[in-house]
């Protein structure tokens, strides 16, 4: 693997993480909003959320899966 390709590897977790804090603002930013159109920004907000949260299971299964692939070509 490049090691350009880990560093990103690497930087992605906390990139996820500063999504998900961005998206907790824009909530609680548009949850106090009294505009009609706030429903449907939460509405949009919430699934972005949802998806983060996928998105962040998915990495943390990768990241294991390429450890084990690492260990595995490194005793072959």
């Amino acid at each position: 693997m490049s090691p350009g390709l880990i560093m990103n590897l690497d930087m992605f977790p906390q990139q996820l993480q500063s999504l998900q804090g961005r998206l907790a603002n824009l909530y609680q930013d548009a949850n106090t909003a009294l505009q009609p159109e706030a429903n449907l920004l939460l509405a949009a907000l919430k699934e972005l959320d949802t998806a983060s949260k996928i998105l962040e299971i998915a990495t943390q299964k990768l990241f294991e899966q390429t450890q084990k692939i690492g260990k595995c070509t490194s005793t072959a």
